[in-house]
């Protein structure tokens, strides 16, 4: 038998659990992890100036939402183009028309060639449009942080000679419309996908890198299983200052 004092001891125990995990209470836990970086201790050298990409990131937000086929995305990709040209990277404008559950959209991809001394090419992309929801979500750690980080990478490219090529993509449409599907969502790397396989270009392709979430406070890099690279030298912890804290191998939480 379960004493009475024991019982009303277990009661206020649940009750402070379910009050800690309650939507508030996660709020402000997740406001105190954010106000508390972990990256702060990264120190970087070289020519990549993440000062100018968080003053990149904060103009691409002050557009506020960006989902495709909005206006606020048509002012984003003249502030991308403008800030590319700025750097004299060549950039090409790739639009179509997507069919979604709304009605068909015209989207554009954005590609920026850097040129090398061959016809290798490494593609490293994100995309650069927000989701459509009822909240302004306006997509800082999402596509914000990818679409700073690729521009201030292409002017890192820019000013190198390269053996290989490299083509910096800003996808549209990566974003579902209405709901996650194999047709809903990734709009712009589908059709950029489709586009090379029908100009028979994949024997070029000698590696496509993804960029996405990366501008988070607290930030947690996990060593992706699936990836074929995942062995490769991108993905050893870095002996720079801080950085190997952010790694995680997943093989370690087993």
């Amino acid at each position: 038998m379960i004493r009475p004092e024991k019982t009303s001891e277990l009661g206020s125990r649940l009750a402070t659990l379910l009050a800690l995990a309650s939507p508030p209470m996660v709020l402000v836990f997740l406001s105190y992890l954010q106000s508390r970086p972990n990256t702060d201790r990264v120190v970087l050298p070289g020519p990549f100036d993440g000062r100018r990409a968080f003053n990149d990131l904060k103009r691409l937000v002050a557009f506020g939402p960006r989902p495709s086929g909005s206006q606020a995305l048509e002012r984003c990709r003249a502030f991308i183009i403008s800030d590319l040209h700025g750097a004299n990277v060549s950039v090409a404008e790739d639009s179509f028309t997507s069919t979604t559950p709304i009605g068909s959209i015209l989207m554009t991809n954005i590609e920026a060639m850097i040129p090398g001394a061959t016809s290798s090419i490494v593609i490293i992309g994100g995309h650069y449009d927000t989701k459509r929801m009822a909240t302004r979500f306006v997509g800082a750690n999402d596509g914000g942080s990818s679409t700073a980080f690729l521009i201030e990478l292409a002017r890192v490219l820019a000013g190198r000679k390269h053996k290989l090529t490299y083509w910096v993509v800003f996808f549209d449409g990566e974003e579902a419309v209405a709901r996650w599907s194999a047709t809903d969502g990734r709009y712009g790397s589908r059709h950029f996908a489709q586009r090379l396989a029908d100009a028979g270009a994949q024997h070029q392709i000698k590696a496509a890198i993804v960029i996405d979430m990366i501008g988070d406070a607290h930030l947690d890099i996990q060593r992706e299983r699936l990836n074929s690279m995942a062995d490769g030298p991108c993905f050893q912890p870095s002996e720079e200052p801080g950085l190997r804290a952010l790694l995680r191998d997943p093989q370690q939480e087993n």
